[in-house]
């Protein structure tokens, strides 16, 4: 077996050596003479060149160590005239009909990754990623966070409304904010875990970077770690019970503009006695398998004249009004849709798949650089570039804009949406060096299995981008998995 990884050079040079020569390289330990042996079988050493043949004997790709000469080679199968910027597929095909290295595959992702032209001139179409409802097998395992407001300023200066239901049971806890900072979030989660213990998960739809700020102040003021994770609400049941509560503080709040936060554990309590018609059980029930001990509480709220209610008799009846809205609601826009479906149907019309909204998954950062779509690109033309750039992220906009500057650092007049901004990857110095510079003097074929090497001037293609290009680090990039070279095997 022919080892990959960062040793994948020196132990092609072992092979070519034992070809060459029928001795063991002075590298070779022991324990590896056997693996050498096997492994030269699938080579042949010919002309002065050492061949990669294969099991089966019926190829004939040159072998090649040096990392100068694997830049020249992917040069010529992804850019010159031959390559004609493929994929990575079609590049990588043309790279193995006729030339070998162990890291031929992460070395063919780099370069299609980071190659300019590819870049700027393909189109790059994101689509939504499947998004997958959380599951919770046990009470009080995993619970989604929503916030609400602004509302009417309170007497004590409440503002905002933070809601914590259990994704297993339904059980909702209302708690009023003065604001929507971390160190507010925090102090709310923290006094519901005085009460119910800690979960095991806690989501919430805000981006990463608040949701750290919320768990450093969570590990501050309970010893927690990692237990608040940014995720989309995906329920369907969740949504439903953010839109009844929330539809009844718009209202409550306007009526009740100074006292409306002294009344929120009354509103979780009513949300809590409500059927949930999936299972036919209140979140009470779900929550402590039981109901609440206070049977004349029905008995009471029926017979009680419309002045004569108490404020929690309105509210469960205001929960409940707001619920059958929400249903009335969701049955007519359920009628809309079989009504246009029959009509589409009995009509002898095609169904068309709705295309799924573009989103940028690319996690990009204030000071990272990045391309830009043209505005209107598509009417200049199918040959002109839809990216331009690189642009870099000055600041992000609390809308999900970016500010960008250009390269000579000029701010760009307007915003930018994020789903219009994908990352730009440079390359080493060594590698545009290599090849961006025009009339360059380059290391001529370094083959493994060659005593000396060559040197000689080579031509390279006039490449329209001419400024070099660093190689920057990018997580969309593969692992790097190129060969390390010794100094005591330069030369086989």
């Amino acid at each position: 077996m022919v080892r990959s990884g960062k040793n994948g050079g020196l132990h092609l040079k072992q092979i070519s050596y034992y070809k060459r020569t029928g001795e063991y390289h002075p590298t070779t330990l022991a324990s590896e003479r056997s693996g050498i042996r096997r492994a030269a079988k699938k080579f042949v050493f010919k002309e002065n060149k050492l061949f990669y043949v294969g099991k089966d004997r019926k190829q004939m790709r040159l072998v090649i160590v040096s990392d100068e000469e694997k830049k020249r080679v992917l040069h010529k199968c992804h850019e010159s005239a031959a390559g004609a910027h493929h994929g990575i597929s079609r590049t990588l095909t043309l790279v193995e009909s006729s030339y070998y290295w162990t890291s031929v595959t992460n070395d063919v992702k780099e370069w299609v990754y980071a190659c300019q032209h590819c870049q700027v001139a393909k189109n790059t179409t994101i689509m939504t990623p499947t998004l997958h409802p959380l599951k919770a097998e046990d009470p009080w395992t995993a619970v989604a966070i929503d916030l609400m407001g602004p509302f009417n300023a309170t007497s004590r200066n409440h503002m905002y409304v933070i809601m914590m239901t259990d994704l297993f049971t339904k059980w909702v806890v209302v708690l009023p904010l003065l604001d929507t900072s971390a160190v507010e979030i925090a102090k709310a989660i923290v006094s519901v875990f005085f009460l119910y213990g800690p979960p095991q998960k806690m989501v919430i739809d805000q981006t990463e970077e608040f949701v750290h700020q919320i768990n450093t102040e969570l590990f501050e003021l309970f010893g927690m770690k990692q237990i608040v994770l940014p995720y989309p609400q995906t329920d369907d049941t969740n949504e439903r019970t953010c839109k009844t509560i929330k539809a009844f503080l718009n209202k409550y709040c306007a009526e009740h503009p100074n006292d409306w936060a002294d009344n929120l554990p009354a509103i979780a309590y009513a949300f809590n006695l409500t059927c949930l018609e999936p299972v036919q059980n209140t979140p009470y029930f779900q929550m402590f398998n039981r109901n609440p001990y206070v049977s004349e509480t029905s008995n009471v709220l029926q017979e009680a004249q419309e002045d004569n209610k108490c404020m929690f008799a309105k509210i469960l009846e205001a929960i409940k009004q707001a619920d059958r809205v929400l249903e009335e609601r969701k049955a007519t826009k359920c009628q809309i849709v079989k009504n246009r479906l029959y009509e589409q149907q009995t009509g002898n019309k095609d169904n068309v798949k709705r295309k799924a909204k573009q989103v940028n998954p690319f996690h990009l950062k204030v000071g990272h650089e990045v391309l830009r779509q043209r505005k209107n690109w598509w009417k200049d033309g199918r040959f002109q570039s839809e990216w331009v750039g690189p642009c870099i992220i000055d600041y992000i906009t609390d809308n999900g804009c970016a500010i960008l500057r250009d390269t000579t650092g000029s701010r760009l007049k307007r915003p930018i949406k994020m789903s219009h901004l994908k990352p730009y990857i440079r390359r080493s110095n060594g590698q545009d060096n290599h090849y961006l510079l025009q009339g360059a003097t380059v290391v001529d074929h370094d083959y493994a299995g060659l005593s000396e090497s060559s040197y000689g001037p080579c031509p390279q293609d006039t490449v329209a981008e001419g400024e070099v290009n660093t190689l920057a680090t990018n997580h969309l990039l593969s692992p790097s998995c190129k060969d390390s070279e010794p100094s005591e095997c330069q030369s086989v």
